[in-house]
C-alpha cells in the first residue's frame, strides 16, 4: 500500500507538470496573438486612414463638390488642394472630352488655367497630388456647359492723331475703347493691337511696340468705361494713322474685330 500511495504521488506530480507547462505555453501564445492582432489593426488603420484624405479642385465655375459648370469659349483657373498638407507635384489632365479637344489645360502646379473651345459640351478633368507632406490623392471634376446666353458687350474703338513735324517726338494720339452702357471691362480676357501706320505705344506693356497684346484684367483708364493707350510717330506727317484690335471674352462672347482711323492734320 505504501509502494502504491507513492507512486500514486509521483504520477500526481507529472500530470501537474505537464499541465501547468502547456498552461504557460498557451498563456505565451495568446499573447502573441494578441500583440499580432494588434500590428495587423494598426497597419489596417493607417491603411483606412489614406484612403480618408480628402482632395478636391476649386475655381469660381465649381457649383457643387467636383461639379463645374462653364460658358463654352471661356477658360477659368482650378486650384488643387489636399487637406493632408501640399503636395509636391500635381499632375492635371483631361480624362475625356466631348468633343475631342475641346477641353485644354496651360500651366502647371497646385493651379493651372483650363480653356473651353466654344464648341465644348462636357468633359471630365482629373488632377492628382504626390510628394511634399501631404497624402497622395486624386480627384475628378465633371465639367458641362452652362445653358445660360451669356450677355455680349461690345465696345467701340476710336483714335486721335496730331503731327507736330517730322522730327518731334510729340507727334501722336490715343486709341481709345469705350464700353456701352451697362457693361463693365470684366468680361474682356485680353486685346491684340496693331498700329498699322508704324506708331509705337508709349504705355506699358506696350511701350516702343507698334503691336502687341494686352492681358486682362483690363482696368479703364478715364472714368469706369473708357480704357486708352497713347502713342507717338516721329517722321514725316501722315494723311490717317490706321490702327486694328481684336478683343477676347472670358464668357463665351465670340471675338470681336475692331479698326479705327484717324486723320493727319497736313
Amino acid at each position: 500500500m505504501e509502494i502504491l500511495k507513492k507512486c500514486s504521488k509521483r504520477v500526481l506530480l507529472v500530470l501537474f507538470t505537464i499541465l501547468l507547462f502547456y498552461s504557460c505555453s498557451e498563456t505565451e501564445s495568446l499573447e502573441d496573438v494578441m500583440v499580432s492582432e494588434e500590428n495587423n489593426f494598426d497597419a489596417a488603420f493607417s491603411e483606412r486612414a489614406a484612403l480618408f484624405t480628402v482632395c478636391d479642385i476649386t475655381g469660381s465655375t465649381v457649383v457643387s463638390p467636383n461639379n463645374a459648370v462653364v460658358v463654352p469659349g471661356s477658360s477659368t483657373t482650378y486650384t488643387y488642394t489636399n487637406d493632408t498638407g501640399i503636395s509636391g507635384v500635381v499632375s492635371w489632365s483631361v480624362l475625356t472630352a466631348n468633343p475631342s479637344g475641346s477641353i485644354t489645360i496651360t500651366g502647371s502646379g497646385s493651379s493651372v488655367t483650363v480653356t473651353y473651345s466654344a464648341n465644348f459640351i462636357d468633359g471630365l478633368l482629373s488632377a492628382y497630388g504626390t510628394g511634399g507632406n501631404a497624402s497622395d490623392c486624386e480627384t475628378r471634376l465633371n465639367v458641362t456647359r452652362s445653358t445660360v446666353v451669356p450677355t455680349c458687350c461690345s465696345p467701340t474703338m476710336s483714335m486721335t492723331y496730331l503731327c507736330r513735324g517730322s522730327s518731334s517726338t510729340l507727334s501722336g494720339g490715343f486709341v481709345m475703347f469705350k464700353m456701352p452702357a451697362n457693361c463693365d471691362w470684366s468680361s474682356v480676357s485680353k486685346i491684340e493691337i496693331t498700329n498699322l501706320s508704324g506708331a509705337k505705344f508709349l504705355d506699358p506693356p506696350l511701350e516702343n511696340l507698334n503691336s502687341g497684346t494686352i492681358n486682362g484684367p483690363i482696368v479703364p483708364n478715364s472714368g469706369s468705361d473708357t480704357f486708352f493707350l497713347e502713342y507717338h510717330r516721329v517722321g514725316p506727317c501722315l494723311s490717317q494713322i490706321v490702327c486694328t484690335a481684336k478683343i477676347y471674352f472670358n464668357n463665351g462672347c465670340p471675338t470681336l474685330s475692331l479698326n479705327a482711323q484717324a486723320l493727319g492734320n497736313m
